[in-house]
């Protein structure tokens, strides 16, 4: 239901890096190590993520880097 805050929605690409990032931890990866990954993959941080795609979420928060 639209509007409904008690309702979670998936965000299908947000997910796939959810996964990815369960999957390099399973792999025995450090944070610091998926982070350095997730940057050279250039995926976006949540901040630049929400701007981008969910404009209506993004509460502007300032970065200087989109992938960093």
């Amino acid at each position: 239901m639209a509007g409904d805050k008690q309702t979670l929605v998936v965000d299908p690409e947000a997910a796939e890096v959810v996964r990815h990032i369960f999957q390099l931890a399973n792999e025995g990866k450090s944070s610091r190590a998926i982070a350095a990954i997730l940057t050279e993959e250039q995926v976006l941080i949540p901040a630049a993520h929400a701007k981008e795609k969910h404009p209506e979420q993004y509460h502007g928060q300032k970065f200087s880097d989109k992938y960093l």
